[in-house]
Parts: C-alpha cells; sequence; structure tokens
C-alpha cells in the first residue's frame, strides 16, 4: 500500500463560514446538511463560498439543495468548480459514470442537445420505461 509522505500531505481545508449567512439545518447530528432556500446559482462566482460549500460536503456528507434553478451548463461548472477549489489534481476531469453509453439528450440552455458529460435521471424516463416493459 503506497502511502504519502508527511512532507507531501496537505493541511485539511478550513471552512471558513462563509455560508452561516443562509438558513440551514443539520439534518442528523452526525450526517447531512440542508439549505432550504439558497440557490446555488447565486454561487456560481463566489469561489469562497464554493470553496465552502466542498468542504461542508466533506464534512456532512450530504448537502440538500431543494428546487434549484441551474441549467446544465451550471451544474458542470458548478462541478468542476467544487473540485478545483477543494484541491482535485488538474488533470482530473468530470467523472463518465461506467453505465454511460455515448451520448444523451440533455436539455442545455432550453433546447435539447447531445451531452456526454452529463447523464439525466429522471422518474418520468423510468416510469415510462416501466411502463413499455409491461406492455411487450
Amino acid at each position: 500500500m503506497a502511502t504519502t509522505s508527511p512532507s507531501k500531505r496537505r493541511a485539511p481545508l478550513k471552512y471558513s463560514g462563509s455560508l452561516d449567512i443562509y438558513k440551514s439545518n443539520d439534518l442528523t447530528p452526525i450526517i447531512g446538511r440542508e439549505f432550504p432556500e439558497l440557490q446555488l446559482s447565486t454561487l456560481l462566482s463566489d469561489d469562497t463560498k464554493l470553496r465552502d460549500l466542498a468542504i461542508l460536503v466533506s464534512q456532512r456528507g450530504v448537502i440538500v439543495f431543494r428546487n434549484q434553478d441551474l441549467q446544465i451548463n451550471d451544474q458542470k461548472i458548478l462541478g468542476e468548480k467544487l473540485g478545483k477549489l477543494s484541491g482535485k489534481p488538474e488533470s482530473s476531469k468530470l467523472h463518465r459514470h461506467a453505465f454511460r453509453s455515448g451520448k444523451t439528450q440533455a436539455v442545455v440552455d432550453g433546447e435539447p442537445k447531445p451531452e456526454e458529460e452529463v447523464m439525466v435521471i429522471s422518474s418520468e424516463v423510468r416510469d415510462l420505461s416501466m411502463i413499455q416493459n409491461l406492455t411487450h
């Protein structure tokens, strides 16, 4: 098992408190936090808040945001920035799930477009496929 020498280890990132201005509640004493009114789109241009969000994800495991107004490109920017601001290697890119086969149709800026970096998960699609399986 390879180990990193103590001289090459980075200190853990420290939470600055920049997200404390938003209403939030811990879902359990140990895991999870919800921000019931925060729109992630308002954080995209604030690297300090995005870095603190990455730290909170690391500390709490699960962060819940409901009813978001993010477009596909905004979601990609969010994912890239969360990784970059929390120290991901420069060579690391967005993850492509192993079950993905080619491009899917995703709505990008209001238009359906082929998309390789996004996997749309929808209960509507699941329900439709279940109905088709039952009728064939």
